[in-house]
């Protein structure tokens, strides 16, 4: 079944982030080519697995889920789609963030957003 993404969030942890406006996440793996001289075809093998991803949020002041994403930290990231219910798809893991941006523009709203790197795992809250 189709998911909107209307009732998407992220938790760092226990602590929801709040204020979500969106956030990504991407899986890609290494390629190896152990061709030999007089192959016709080139081999492959899979290597690494490895994933990265982004969320993006109105910054909002003490906010517990946006406190717990400082640049350099380690932290176990929940990412939803339809909500958090017992039973709505998760991807979940733990992560090491990459960057964080704050900014503002004075037509809109502040920002808050992260980068982050790690394999998450598609389940189902609980």
């Amino acid at each position: 079944m189709a998911m909107h993404g209307f009732e998407g969030s992220i938790a760092v942890g226990a602590n929801a982030v709040g204020a979500v406006q969106s956030w990504s996440y991407s899986e890609s793996a290494d390629v190896v080519e152990y061709s030999s001289m007089g192959d016709v075809n080139k081999n492959y093998a899979t290597g690494s697995v490895g994933g990265s991803g982004s969320g993006t949020a109105l910054l909002t002041k003490a906010d517990a889920g946006q406190g717990d994403l400082t640049t350099g930290s380690s932290v176990t990231l929940n990412l939803y789609t339809e909500g958090e219910a017992t039973g709505d798809y998760e991807l979940t893991g733990t992560v090491v963030i990459t960057g964080v941006d704050r900014g503002a523009d004075k037509g809109d709203m502040a920002s808050f957003s992260f980068n982050f790197s790690g394999v998450l795992t598609e389940g189902t809250a609980s």
